[in-house]
């Protein structure tokens, strides 16, 4: 999906979109109680599947006591996170209540084990089982689902204050366009498109070698993209795609040739540029082609589970496990989304199925080069094989290349192979002169 690196310091200035509405605060602190009960609901309802005799000990009430400080400073501060907010009086304030109300609960609790009886079932108090399995399982179904949203809520409030932005334009720092115009061009331009939840800093410094090789350079900043969560989530890829034409369209008007390059989603986006206009060059880089890729680790599908999860939650929280790119300076130069829109993930996918039932490839006729990561965890580079790949067959001989890289991850242009890639892309479009 590209981009995904950690958040500037928060503005001194105060920007367009610093901190979430009073009423929205009041909100989340009204959810934190409800989350907080079902949570402690499940932790009795775990405990008692063996016995009642369980909850009768003093360990219970500190249990209580301990879970509702962690509640209190995880769901206030999140520490956690990347856009992690610093312990102060509001997270002392936090534990303290999350504590008081789990100790008030774990005294009701020891009180009701030691009352208990199940005399129906012919079982003594200590042996009694006071939920029975179903419910536990629902329990900790809704519990988890509600703990999620007000987890994704508060680090949707604190990406969007402790984030530094323009204050004229709510655009964050470092996820401005690039412009760079070539003293003499020669006529040649190119356009670069950046990757889902990502900004024109995915691109690392391929912008600038591009433009000391003599070409006018644009890396436009897609809708809903390098501002919040929030406004990714009220964009559709038909926005993104017409951003790439018209993005096109004015570089073409002032320019003889325009090559295309795309990264990821972006890439995705070039290939449709490619199809519906004149394009010079074409370069993808670590194209999404309309699957992601599944963890190992993960029994499910990451698509499937995307599916499955987006009527129910409205946002995730990306964590820097799920950050692809294994050089840690080139991470520290992302600018990207931590808080996920499951909205905008129904986007791609669907940007994903277009690209499928419209087979643009068939109209490309750029020479392209494919630039794959062997070990990309976000585009399988295995399924960009099979869907880009075709386009060898179809242009004539050297018009299509493919170059593999062994030592990054899916954010090329910024791993530890970003050199090599760049001197690739370089040499890909100067030969167009």
């Amino acid at each position: 999906w590209g981009g995904g690196g950690p958040l500037s310091p928060p503005p001194r200035g105060g920007g367009q979109y610093c901190g979430a509405p009073p009423g929205r605060r009041h909100h989340a602190a009204v959810i934190e109680w409800v989350s907080l009960t079902l949570q402690l609901l499940v932790l009795v309802a775990v405990v008692t599947r063996k016995g009642a005799q369980r909850l009768t000990g003093d360990w219970v009430l500190w249990s209580f006591v301990g879970f509702g400080l962690s509640a209190g400073m995880l769901l206030e501060a999140m520490p956690f996170s990347d856009v992690a907010a610093p312990f102060s009086a509001r997270t002392a304030v936090s534990m303290f209540a999350g504590g008081m109300a789990a100790r008030l609960m774990g005294r009701g609790v020891r009180a009701w084990a030691r009352g208990y009886r199940d005399e129906s079932q012919g079982r003594s108090t200590a042996e009694a089982r006071l939920v029975h399995p179903l419910i536990a399982v629902g329990l900790i179904i809704s519990g988890a689902a509600i703990l999620h949203t007000v987890t994704s809520r508060r680090h949707l409030a604190l990406e969007i204050s402790r984030t530094d932005r323009s204050a004229a334009t709510g655009v964050v720092r470092g996820a401005e366009e690039i412009r760079l115009d070539a003293p003499d061009d020669g006529g040649r331009a190119v356009l670069l498109l950046h990757g889902f939840l990502g900004s024109p800093a995915d691109l690392g410094d391929l912008p600038q070698a591009l433009h000391a090789a003599g070409l006018d350079v644009h890396a436009i900043r897609l809708p809903g993209h390098g501002t919040t969560p929030v406004e990714l989530d009220q964009t559709d890829h038909a926005q993104w795609r017409q951003a790439a034409l018209d993005a096109f369209d004015a570089l073409a008007a002032d320019h003889e040739r325009v090559a295309v390059v795309g990264f990821s989603m972006g890439g995705m986006l070039a290939a449709f540029t490619a199809a519906e206009r004149p394009v010079d060059r074409l370069v993808l880089v670590n194209p999404y082609s309309g699957v992601a890729a599944t963890p190992r680790w993960s029994p499910f599908d990451t698509d499937g589970v995307l599916r499955f999860f987006s009527p129910v939650s409205r946002y995730v929280i990306r964590t820097r496990q799920f950050v692809q790119i294994r050089d840690e300076a080139g991470a520290e130069r992302l600018v990207a989304y931590r808080t996920v829109p499951l909205g905008a993930g129904d986007e791609l996918q669907a940007l994903g199925s277009d690209f499928a039932d419209a087979s643009p490839l068939d109209a490309i006729t750029a020479p392209t080069l494919l630039l794959l990561s062997e070990e990309d965890n976000a585009a399988p580079s295995a399924h960009g094989r099979e869907v880009y790949g075709p386009l060898g067959d179809r242009l004539p001989e050297g018009q299509f290349v493919v170059k593999t890289f062994t030592g990054s991850d899916h954010i090329l242009l910024l791993d530890h192979d970003a050199d090599a890639a760049i001197a690739e892309v370089t040499r890909w479009l100067d030969t167009a002169k």
